[in-house]
């Protein structure tokens, strides 16, 4: 009977001793049923020591693995505590989110980042609607970061308000170029800590999106 308790406290997969949900014996009933057992041997067949001492470091073992794991779920607790509270230190943070948002009072402004030298660099500014407001040219730009300059207005020369979205359309060697990447960047001036994202403005972005913080 003892080799029985064994099989079952040296199973790999000890959460199944752990679930709630099944007929699995928690930690105690081993325990006990352990106890029965020595209570209930055979006189004449008794219990092997040898026997007896493994089936003890295996409880052992069963018990460190279920603290452990309680010590993990605290732990990982307190930690997503402090990760939430040091988010509260971004506000008032320059930040780079990846992204191609730029708003017309110029609270959020735009960077592009070119792979490679461009023959032709073409940028839009897009609303909500779809439609193309302002855009122009600039021709012979080198690989790396750049930033958009926009005064916030249309073709037309008119004021804009609001947030509006950047396209940037790059060409060498006569081809489109892939793999530009857009950020937007502003100063922080909320912090959401249940939905663990930062605001520039009155425009959402998620934490995971932040590339570079400055001061």
């Amino acid at each position: 009977m003892l080799t029985q308790v064994g099989d079952i406290l040296t199973t790999e997969n000890p959460s199944a001793i752990q679930s709630t949900e099944n007929t699995a014996l928690q930690k105690d009933d081993f325990l006990k049923l352990l106890i029965a057992q020595i209570q209930n041997q055979d006189p004449i067949d008794p219990i092997n020591p040898k026997e007896f001492t493994e089936q003890l470091t295996a409880l052992a073992e069963l018990e460190q693995t279920y603290n452990f794991t309680d010590t993990l779920k605290q732990f990982g607790k307190v930690i997503e505590s402090l990760n939430k509270t040091n988010l509260l230190s971004l506000l008032g943070r320059k930040v780079k989110v990846e992204g191609n948002l730029i708003s017309a009072d110029g609270s959020i402004t735009a960077e592009y980042t070119l792979p490679e030298n461009a023959e032709l660099v073409k940028i839009r500014i897009v609303d909500k609607t779809g439609q193309t407001v302002k855009e122009w040219e600039i021709p012979g730009q080198n690989a790396g970061t750049h930033v958009v300059l926009w005064d916030g207005k249309d073709e037309y020369g008119n004021p804009l308000n609001g947030t509006f979205w950047v396209e940037v359309e790059a060409t060498t060697n006569g081809s489109i170029m892939k793999d530009v990447i857009l950020y937007s960047t502003g100063t922080v001036t909320s912090v959401n800590l249940k939905e663990e994202s930062i605001a520039i403005g009155n425009t959402e972005f998620p934490i995971n999106n932040i590339v570079e913080v400055s001061s």
